[in-house]
């Protein structure tokens, strides 16, 4: 058999496999964002929540209410200014997307080689559940 022949078997081989492995890395990666997105998520809408409530107590009158919704969504209305802040998470896609008026955005589920999981934005810029909720918050407060 000839060199060409030999070279080009193992070329293809090498190439069928490092396609089974990154078949087999999105996969885990994909199950790992489902596994982990809700309960991220879930992490957002408890400092919306927890936030809110202590800017109304400050106040001592509702500032902010929240409207109830499932678990994959939040909603916040401003009361003392027409201005409603939507945060939608979409467990398939592993995305937070929301919008305040003309601001909207996306936060990704990025899930490291090791399975662990964070917040960033489309520049890759990593942010914490807190970190998100506090700037969305800003965002329905301006």
């Amino acid at each position: 058999m000839e060199t060409w022949a030999k070279e080009t078997a193992e070329r293809l081989r090498n190439e069928d496999m490092t396609r089974r492995i990154e078949g087999n890395q999105f996969l885990e990666k994909q199950q790992a964002r489902r596994a982990l997105g809700p309960k991220m998520f879930a992490d957002v809408r408890e400092f919306l929540k927890q936030n809110y409530k202590d800017l109304n107590k400050e106040m001592g009158k509702d500032i902010l209410l929240s409207e109830v919704r499932p678990q994959s969504e939040a909603i916040i209305r401003r009361l003392d200014k027409p201005r409603i802040l939507h945060v939608h998470f979409d467990e398939d896609s592993g995305t937070v997307r929301y919008s305040c008026g003309a601001v909207e955005g996306v936060y990704l589920i990025s899930i490291q080689p090791d399975l662990t999981a964070f917040f960033e934005t489309l520049d890759h810029i990593p942010h914490t559940a807190k970190e998100i909720a506090k700037f969305l918050l800003k965002v329905l407060m301006r």
